[in-house]
């Protein structure tokens, strides 16, 4: 399924990763917030077993996003790893708290999960196709 959207892993250096970023950030609509993103071990997330983590204050309006050193990645994953898409989901985070907040470890916050994971992959993939599309006109 992680194939479906996108072919390739897209890993990059932590100078892309806040360029990223930032074009995130505006079309997410999120350009009122103070975002910061880093490349953190794995042995450093705050979740064990995930690629990316969002601790934020909605009240505040900051948020700090930690993608995980491409080097942890688990090479059990049949999956590429994709870091602009691990960005997006962690950005998709911020909008959707005013909505929904289930839960940890339950049916409803997995589901969420999926959600956000399945739309970052789609945002993502239709933003490499317009860039390309971009590149040929």
């Amino acid at each position: 399924m992680y194939n479906e959207f996108l072919k390739d892993g897209f890993i990059c250096s932590e100078g892309d990763l806040i360029a990223l970023c930032n074009k995130w950030k505006r079309k997410l609509g999120l350009d009122a917030w103070d975002i910061r993103v880093s490349i953190v071990k794995s042995k450093c997330m705050e979740k064990e077993d995930s690629s990316g983590t969002n601790t934020f204050s909605l009240a505040k309006r900051c948020s700090i996003i930690h993608i995980i050193d491409p080097e942890d990645y688990p090479d059990d994953i049949p999956f590429e790893y994709d870091m602009e898409v691990t960005l997006v989901h962690e950005l998709l985070h911020i909008p959707l708290k005013y909505f929904s907040e289930p839960p940890e470890n339950t049916l409803e916050e997995f589901e969420l999960e999926a959600f956000i994971d399945h739309q970052a992959k789609l945002l993502v993939s239709l933003s490499r196709k317009i860039d390309k599309l971009m590149e040929v006109n």
